[in-house]
């Protein structure tokens, strides 16, 4: 295994949850990234990074809790099958458009889920004295 697998996987194994979370999150934005630059570019390799993506949406959508936020996790899990959908008309287009409406909405949700773990951490960390 190459030093860079070491570490990746170190890294996800001893990150929290919430941690994992903003992992994936940037790993969709990576790999949409890279999507729409093989599509550009006229080759193939959209279909893995777009495939990816759409695994990582499953993932976070199975890791939703209904029983703690039901009004939440039903709005999140509406927008991961938009973008899952949005993702395969994107694959059957070929629309890099469609592609970068999901950048869009990813990139506000890492911000929204940063923002409420700051938040978090906020209100836990001890008073100043």
């Amino acid at each position: 295994m190459r030093n860079i697998d070491v570490y990746k996987a170190n890294r996800v194994e001893s990150a929290s949850k919430p941690q994992i979370v903003t992992m994936l999150f940037q790993e969709v934005g990576r790999r949409l990234e890279m999507a729409k630059a093989s599509l550009e570019a006229g080759t193939q390799d959209w279909r893995s990074h777009i495939h990816h993506v759409r695994e990582i949406l499953i993932e976070l959508r199975m890791a939703l809790d209904f029983d703690v936020a039901p009004d939440i996790c039903k709005s999140l899990a509406s927008i991961y099958d938009w973008a899952g959908d949005e993702l395969i008309a994107a694959g059957r287009d070929r629309a890099e458009s469609r592609i970068q409406n999901v950048v869009r909405v990813n990139d506000t949700l890492l911000d929204a889920w940063t923002a409420a773990l700051e938040r978090v951490n906020d209100a836990a960390a001890p008073a100043a004295p």
